[in-house]
């Protein structure tokens, strides 16, 4: 349990550090490309590792393929109401919705993973 509550703790630290340290680069940079990075582009892929790393440590992995269903049916979701909501539809505007689900979905869904890990 005291394993768990440090693995946690870290991913947290890391969580944080990661967003101000991008804050912190794109106040020093001068190059246009770092600063059209929005700091929530990383926490799809952070949260996705940190999911596998506490299924690994919790021996629950039903919750890593339970975190990945419920992203692929809510992303799925969205985008299904985004196509027959209008008529103009790409694929970058298709990458570009899925991508903001998952900025705003995973961080919440890898908090309910902490709360049934613990």
């Amino acid at each position: 349990m005291m394993q768990l509550m440090l693995i946690i703790l870290a991913q947290i630290i890391l969580m944080v550090g990661l967003v101000s340290g991008i804050r912190f680069m794109k106040k020093r940079t001068t190059g246009e490309w770092f600063k059209k990075i929005n700091e929530l582009d990383f926490l799809p892929v952070l949260s996705l590792i940190y999911v596998i790393i506490l299924s690994m440590f919790s021996g629950k992995w039903s919750l890593m393929f339970g975190y990945l269903l419920v992203w692929a049916v809510v992303v799925l979701i969205v985008v299904v109401i985004k196509i027959f909501g209008k008529q103009q539809i790409t694929r970058l505007k298709l990458l570009k919705t899925s991508w903001r689900v998952s900025d705003l979905l995973t961080p919440i869904m890898w908090i309910i993973v902490v709360g049934l890990t613990i």
